[in-house]
């Protein structure tokens, strides 16, 4: 499957690296780079490995998340059988009532 990232999660991605890098230094950094990656792979292979977000279940489409770590995770639809949508790296401690602005 093809994954592609919406605008608002290559922005919300680069905040939570931003944030990583300074809170937690290049290591875990690179890390939750690394995390990314594998789950992305993952889901190319097994797009509906991911828990369905209770946020937006009565929103149309399955939307999906998985945990980057304790804060932040990556929620996804599956557009189509071929393409995987990223739109959201969402940190957990925002109301995910917002995350509905993002759809």
């Amino acid at each position: 499957m093809n994954i592609v990232w919406s605008s608002d999660a290559i922005e919300m991605a680069d905040y939570f690296f931003e944030v990583t890098r300074h809170l937690y230094g290049q290591k875990i950094y690179q890390k939750y780079l690394d995390k990314i990656d594998t789950i992305q792979k993952q889901l190319s292979i097994m797009p509906r490995i991911g828990t369905l977000e209770p946020a937006l279940a009565d929103e149309d489409g399955e939307y999906r998340f998985r945990l980057i770590n304790d804060r932040f995770k990556l929620i996804y639809r599956i557009v189509d059988e071929d393409n995987i949508l990223i739109f959201a790296v969402w940190d957990m401690k925002q109301d995910p009532n917002k995350l509905r602005l993002f759809i």
